[in-house]
């Protein structure tokens, strides 16, 4: 199985290597990671590619992209003593799927965009990461993400300071005639229940 890792800056590039030489790997041409000096042809577009057979192949994200490989699949390494992580400010933990989508509008409308330049809307993290997602926003409104229990793991972030973002609404119905009500307005507002149907396709007031 391959992992793909973006290296954003150079410090990020030369923290990565360091790491995958301290696991064992080396590059395609059997030289040790450290004495690669690949961020310099790509920049803040280089993608790190990692085989099972601890070898190591480098090039520009978008031509990962086009080979096919998913924008969610490339993780962004940011070396955990620079600056990146010295700048955030506040970090979301998104449980569910609405919730994430919620956030990334908001963020989008607030003009923030990914550590590479992507809109918020543009990728589907929690869909790879699931209820464990944490979107990182730093000072310059850069958007980032990771694992909550790396976070902490990671000593990155206390669990206070990990707050959880829920956008979720809740509604009280006293009868049908109020159900039957709010499933109308729902429907119009494309709302639709987690398996997917329409609030009016099913009756769950009298369930």
């Amino acid at each position: 199985m391959k992992r793909y890792y973006h290296a954003p800056t150079k410090e990020d590039f030369k923290s990565l290597m360091e790491r995958l030489e301290k696991e064992g790997f080396t590059w395609k041409s059997g030289g040790p990671p450290t004495e690669g000096v690949y961020w310099h042809q790509f920049k803040e577009m280089t993608v790190i590619e990692v085989n099972d057979s601890k070898k190591l192949d480098y090039c520009y994200r978008d031509w990962f992209l086009k080979e096919g490989v998913p924008e969610s699949a490339i993780i962004t390494y940011i070396d955990s003593t620079g600056t990146y992580w010295k700048r955030i400010e506040k970090y979301y933990h998104v449980k569910t799927k609405p919730n994430y989508d919620s956030l990334m509008k908001k963020m989008e409308a607030n003009g923030c965009t990914w550590y590479n330049g992507n809109l918020p809307t543009d990728v589907d993290i929690w869909k790879h990461r699931g209820r464990d997602t944490v979107i990182t926003l730093n000072n310059s409104g850069d958007l980032g993400y990771c694992g909550k229990y790396w976070l902490i793991e990671e000593g990155l972030a206390l669990e206070e300071e990990i707050k959880i973002y829920d956008d979720s609404k809740y509604y009280h119905v006293e009868n049908k005639k109020q159900y039957d009500s709010l499933m109308g307005k729902l429907e119009k507002q494309y709302c639709q229940w987690i398996t997917g149907e329409l609030p009016t396709m099913r009756d769950r007031w009298s369930a």
